[in-house]
């Protein structure tokens, strides 16, 4: 472990012996005051430290990584330091003060006063708004940030005593506003270029990638952005708890009658702030990278460019402040800041999901065009959960402060995807398009079910699979009530705490009002999860009893399901309402791989003409497994310790494959 580290964990190279607490800035009344820290910036090429640069073949071919930082774009305000006036005085061993005049801009300044170690103590005046004094003892430098009023001012130095080099010196300088615009580098690498050989003699490909925008902005979104140090601040209700004397005894107070001198903040006065050298929520990046990319482009020499756009998402797209949160303002009595504790971040289904693709050729002719449409569906079924934070205020009353936030966790399942194709003639730009839509209808799985497309003529195309998890013993799905009925005692406790509270004349009886209702819903949670549990060990018993008397072609499905094994079983195509093809996948339990299912035979239906609609599904009927009487077998297949080694056709040709380099690659296939 090491303190050289970046806002995401990544090397730096930066000296930080003492502390990971970032340095920051803070906005005052008075003015601007940098707080010393830890450089916790990314570095180039530091981060690059132990990544891959070449893998060698033993044909004498090889592969070279390059790779650069990530980036994004940021744009936000800042100071940059400008030096203004420098002046001293007595260093020639005279007394006399001096005095010098400035016109201040009404932008913040930095006063520094530096007093030699000889002679007597220094003082600086201003004759401008505020009025305003420094001094520095000898051998001592003092610092004053402030905010003058716009005007002229009279500025005087004066020490008393000075001797032969032994003066005092004044340094001022405006934080002059600026506005940061630039691509900033965030932890991590992304690949720049690849370079493929073939062997000795070969001519090398490189593939080049590049993630700008066409005006030169990154297209990098920054989905993690640690803060370091903010104002404690919470808009839910604040809760007291305190125990009094040694008997135990205890008080409750709910500030839910919220005090305008505090509410949302946490003290009065001066607004507390915290500071923290992790912040970013454990588990916060479960749903990819701490930065991902809204366009990339990949292109060859003499083979043209791809591009390919992504999907953002709705809040982070449009955040391009600093990649991390280093400013303290406390100018205003109420200061901006988020809720404290934050709660986590919604999930983003589209996030990364493909929405274009396009490819041109070296003359940059476009020669096809996809774009993506996918749909998710929300989950009805919510986590909530909250996070606390507690003050303790220490002896002698003990007394405990808590924010609350309370907050829900969705998630989403795909239910549609919708791709328009176009190709394109690269001469004349004419082209011609197509639209199929995927399905995701199993309420087993989330793989696709359906694709639709309509062809040149007209026809609607369509093909569907069924998967092993479709294959499910009757019997074992009963109807869910889990749900209606949390539900329902949500709703109970709701309408019972409306009444005790409404009740109650005191803050302590609506402190337990709350308390009650909090234990109820709680506890109506805990009976929603059992209740899922019990359904789902009654299903698993349901389907293990079922497995053990299925039939021998429905046993190996079912065993399929068992190992989270969601291979597809049955595929058809349609024109329209009539059948075109059909094909089922026989699975045997393998007797030299402890009872592994494994493909045995592939079955097909190819219908006479004219096409119909009889078609009979494959499906569990009871201990068996019912499918079309009209599947015929087409091959049947041979498979050892997990490898395809032997395919017999139905015209009795027989195809080998032999597999070496441990049995991972096959290395011969004879017919």
């Amino acid at each position: 472990i090491s303190y050289s580290q970046d806002h995401w964990g990544f090397y730096n190279g930066a000296n930080n012996l003492t502390t990971m607490i970032p340095a920051y800035r803070k906005y005052t009344i008075a003015g601007i005051e940098d707080v010393a820290g830890a450089d916790r910036d990314s570095k180039w090429p530091a981060m690059r430290g132990g990544a891959l640069k070449r893998v060698n073949y033993p044909t004498g071919g090889y592969t070279d990584f390059e790779f650069e930082p990530n980036t994004a774009w940021v744009s936000y305000p800042d100071y940059t330091k400008t030096l203004r006036l420098n002046f001293s005085m007595g260093y020639d061993g005279n007394n006399t003060a001096q005095t010098r005049t400035y016109t201040f801009s009404g932008n913040p300044y930095r006063i520094t006063l530096k007093n030699t170690s000889q002679g007597g103590s220094a003082s600086v005046f201003f004759s401008c708004s505020p009025y305003t004094a420094l001094s520095a003892a000898p051998g001592q430098t003092t610092v004053l940030n402030n905010i003058f009023s716009a005007g002229s001012c009279n500025i005087t130095l004066s020490k008393p005593d000075p001797m032969v080099g032994f003066g005092a010196e004044v340094i001022i300088e405006e934080m002059v506003p600026f506005q940061v615009q630039k691509n900033e580098i965030v932890g991590g690498l992304r690949i720049k270029k690849i370079t493929n050989s073939a062997g000795p003699g070969a001519v090398p490909v490189t593939t080049d990638y590049s993630y700008n925008l066409p005006d030169g902005k990154s297209s990098g979104i920054l989905y993690s952005k640690p803060t370091y140090v903010q104002v404690l601040k919470n808009s839910g209700s604040r809760f007291v708890y305190q125990i009094l004397f040694g008997n135990g005894a205890t008080w409750y107070l709910d500030a839910e009658t919220y005090d305008p001198y505090v509410w949302p903040y946490f003290t009065a006065g001066g607004r507390s702030a915290i500071k923290s050298a992790s912040p970013i929520l454990p588990m916060s990046t479960t749903q990819g990278n701490h930065i991902g990319y809204n366009e990339v482009k990949v292109s060859q020499t003499g083979n043209g460019h791809s591009l390919y756009r992504f999907y953002g998402s709705n809040s982070w797209d449009f955040d391009i402040r600093d990649v991390c949160t280093r400013v303290l303002d406390i100018r205003s009595p109420n200061p901006p800041a988020p809720d404290y504790p934050a709660a986590p971040e919604s999930f983003d289904y589209k996030r990364g999901e493909l929405k274009y693709e396009s490819h041109r050729d070296e003359t940059s002719r476009l020669i096809k065009e996809v774009s993506y449409y996918p749909t998710f569906q929300s989950s009805q079924i919510t986590t909530p959960g909250i996070r606390v934070y507690a003050v303790n205020a220490g002896p002698p009353l003990g007394m405990i402060t808590s924010a609350i936030t309370k907050f829900e966790l969705n998630s989403a399942r795909k239910t549609e995807n919708t791709i328009t194709e176009r190709v394109y003639d690269p001469n004349t730009g004419n082209y011609i398009e197509n639209t199929s839509t995927t399905l995701y209808e199993s309420p087993y799985h989330a793989a696709a079910t359906s694709t639709s497309s309509v062809n040149s003529k007209g026809e609607q195309l369509v093909s569907r699979i069924k998967y092993a998890f479709d294959y499910v013993p009757g019997g074992c799905v009963s109807p869910n009530t889990c749900w209606t009925d949390y539900q329902a005692a949500l709703s109970n406790n709701l309408t019972l705490y409306n009444s005790e509270y409404n009740q109650c004349s005191d803050n302590n009886c609506r402190m337990i009002a709350k308390a009650m209702y909090q234990s109820r819903n709680m506890q109506a949670r805990r009976n929603y999860a059992s209740c899922r549990a019990s359904r789902i060990a009654a299903y698993n018993s349901c389907f293990l009893s079922a497995k053990q008397v299925a039939s021998a072609d429905l046993q190996p499905i079912l065993e399929l399901g068992s190992r989270y094994i969601n291979a597809p079983i049955e595929n058809t195509s349609w024109k329209g309402s009539l059948l075109a093809k059909a094909s089922f996948s026989k699975y045997d339990l393998s007797a030299n791989m402890q009872g592994f299912p494994v493909p045995s035979k592939l079955l097909v239906i190819n219908p006479d003409l004219p096409l119909s609609t009889a078609f009979t599904p494959a499906s569990v009927n009871g201990n068996a497994l019912l499918k079309d009487s009209r599947y015929t077998e087409e091959s049947s297949i041979k498979v050892e310790s997990g490898n395809l080694v032997e395919i017999i056709g139905k015209d009795g040709v027989t195809t080998s494959y032999i597999w070496g380099y441990s049995n991972t690659l096959p290395v011969v296939k004879a017919v």
